[in-house]
């Protein structure tokens, strides 16, 4: 909400008008490089302006997306509209629990797209764990924990840290849709396991963004 407040959006509203206009006179050809990293941005922008994406920009093909890059792109689009729709939700004035039951189950979904997406990433591209000895005598100044992940190229580093980010995302979703599915936790004895089994995912996947940052 802080990000929706900030008078600084003018230049991504200005950058989606000139998609737009790429996209309505000029997609017959290849996408380009910055025509790409273009969408990218502002793909991030709606995650943080809580905005949906137009329908002309779901399909990343059409932008140069491309092979893997692609089936990634098709996970993040859907979380960026799941993003949205729960804010949606969680404005109305009634109690929507099987709407909110049915983003659970999407949540689930690209949890699992995701993962299956992450079993075919190279094994040189993954990070590597180290654990800082003597706990006492590493330097807190610059290090989060003792755990540090190291990847061999700074480009691999910044696209896990992205997918730590999307992961988060959606299972952030995942206990939002919990807390609204049951109006009445004390009801509910599986309610509290999954919550905290959440709680747990979230903790750790910001753990290990912190490390690998």
């Amino acid at each position: 909400d802080p990000f929706n407040s900030l008078q600084c959006w003018s230049h991504h509203d200005g950058a989606m008008a000139i998609l737009k206009v790429w996209n309505d006179n000029l997609s017959h050809k290849s996408g380009t490089f910055i025509v790409k990293q273009i969408r990218r941005g502002l793909i991030k922008s709606s995650i943080l302006r809580n905005l949906p994406l137009p329908d002309w920009m779901l399909d990343g093909s059409h932008f140069g997306e491309q092979d893997r890059e692609l089936d990634y792109d098709r996970i993040v689009v859907r979380v960026v509209n799941l993003h949205h729709a729960f804010a949606k939700l969680q404005q109305e004035d009634s109690l929507q629990i099987l709407k909110a039951q049915k983003l659970y189950n999407e949540a689930r979904e690209l949890e699992k797209a995701l993962q299956d997406w992450l079993t075919n990433v190279p094994y040189c591209c993954s990070p590597n764990q180290h654990i800082l000895t003597k706990p006492n005598a590493w330097p807190r100044r610059h290090f989060y924990s003792s755990t540090v992940y190291s990847y061999i190229k700074p480009g691999f580093a910044a696209v896990w840290c992205q997918l730590f980010v999307v992961r988060m995302l959606i299972i952030s979703a995942r206990l939002r849709a919990l807390e609204m599915c049951h109006p009445n936790p004390l009801l509910d004895h599986t309610y509290e396991a999954e919550r905290l089994e959440c709680i747990s995912q979230l903790e750790a996947m910001a753990d290990t963004l912190a490390s690998s940052i």
